[in-house]
């Protein structure tokens, strides 16, 4: 079963100076189950960030949002329980608002993305992306400190005062959605080249969010490991693209999403695929919240 979209061309005559002929795209409906309850997390009290550990079986990483310190929690993906605690050495949380688990280098190895994006005292976002390997372990005993392995500042242009949503991509291109009345939110992109910049990247207005939500989204994202699909969420509910090998992530945006299976919750704000891709899981802020699952019919 599909479901047939017209090509957004107001969109595209902003992002491109030659003529665009109208054209009817065709996006994939997902199946995907009422959410689950797996168990409550207790080790969190605002939960702002998930990813799926691409090391460790059944682990998800999590953070809180402002007010923690620079730690990430390892939980288990099959009740929410804590299984261990992670501190980032040579970060500061200020306003983590989304993390995202991905591809490192060009050498190999998974890394952990984190997002200090946010504007919570209305003096301007930090604008900064960390980058961590993951453990190899977590049977350490005690907790876990995990170096800084880089990080990114950034700019927006044009300004941007606020964003919740970090991705990554397989090819490691990160991409920052702004948090915006209506859930229009702009679209911009770091290369992966950016790591190894003398200079401060900017990131460029690439394409707005075709949505119409009501309130200020959205609050959470995640690519699928392996690139082809998008999970947007915003306060009510999720929205899902599926990629084209013939377009890029800008193009794939420029269509209209479908909407999937969404358990919600007050002040919902991660979102992300499980390892491989035959899912996802919610979790909202506030504590003793459920994760939620949600499986490919």
């Amino acid at each position: 079963m599909s479901v047939q979209f017209l090509g957004a061309l107001y969109l595209l005559g902003e992002l491109c100076c030659s003529s665009v002929s109208l054209q009817t795209k065709v996006l994939a409906t997902p199946h995907f189950l009422p959410g689950t309850p797996l168990g409550h997390v207790n080790a969190l009290d605002e939960t702002s960030g998930l990813c799926a550990s691409r090391v460790h079986p059944n682990i998800l990483y999590a953070h809180n949002d402002k007010g923690d310190g620079p730690t990430i929690y390892a939980l288990s993906a099959l009740d929410g329980e804590l299984k261990k605690t992670i501190r980032i050495h040579g970060a500061h949380n200020y306003d983590w608002e989304d993390i995202a688990c991905g591809p490192c280098d060009e050498n190999g190895g998974h890394c952990i993305y984190i997002g200090d994006t946010g504007d919570h005292a209305g003096d301007g976002a930090r604008n900064i992306i960390y980058k961590v390997r993951e453990p190899v372990t977590l049977n350490k005993h005690g907790d876990i400190t995990l170096d800084v392995e880089a990080l990114i500042r950034f700019i927006w242009s044009p300004q941007q005062q606020d964003s919740e949503t970090l991705m990554v991509d397989p090819q490691r291109n990160l991409y920052l959605i702004s948090k915006v009345a209506d859930g229009e939110g702009r679209v911009g992109m770091i290369a992966s080249s950016a790591w190894n910049a003398s200079s401060l990247p900017i990131v460029s207005h690439l394409v707005t969010l075709p949505l119409s939500t009501g309130s200020d989204d959205p609050t959470g994202g995640d690519i699928s490991p392996d690139g082809q699909e998008i999970l947007i969420q915003t306060h009510h509910q999720i929205f899902y693209w599926h990629t084209h090998d013939s377009v890029g992530i800008k193009e794939t945006f420029l269509e209209s999403p479908v909407g999937v299976s969404f358990h919600h919750e007050k002040d919902a704000e991660a979102v992300a695929w499980d390892a491989d891709g035959r899912g996802y899981f919610t979790v909202s802020e506030g504590h003793h919240k459920n994760l939620y699952y949600y499986t490919r019919q």
